[in-house]
């Protein structure tokens, strides 16, 4: 599954490889701002996505986009603390954060 960089589809940061985990990333570089944080009424504006990877699709995919709704300020430090998750979050100017067991290639 590749993970995202940026608003192009042509730019790809990552590729994980995998048969054991599910992985889901929540982003505005394909579908334009659609995930609003629900404290400002606005799309986060300095991030351009949050993968995560872990057991359980539906728990990955709520997990990313609640992170990706929080903002850069927030989502770094909150996937940070996921229990059985691991995380990839990627800000403007393409500063990467990343779990200590995300899956590298």
């Amino acid at each position: 599954m590749p993970a995202r960089a940026g608003r192009s589809l042509s730019q790809w940061l990552e590729l994980i490889e995998t048969t054991a985990l599910a992985i889901a990333t929540s982003g505005s570089y394909a579908r334009g701002d659609h995930v609003w944080n629900p404290h400002t009424g606005r799309a986060p504006a300095g991030i351009l996505s949050v993968t995560i990877v872990g057991p359980e699709l539906a728990i990955a995919d709520a997990y990313a986009t609640a992170a990706f709704a929080m903002g850069p300020e927030l989502a770094p430090h909150w996937t940070a603390r996921l229990d059985g998750y691991e995380a990839m979050t990627i800000l403007v100017g393409e500063t990467v954060f990343k779990t200590g067991g995300f899956p590298d290639e």
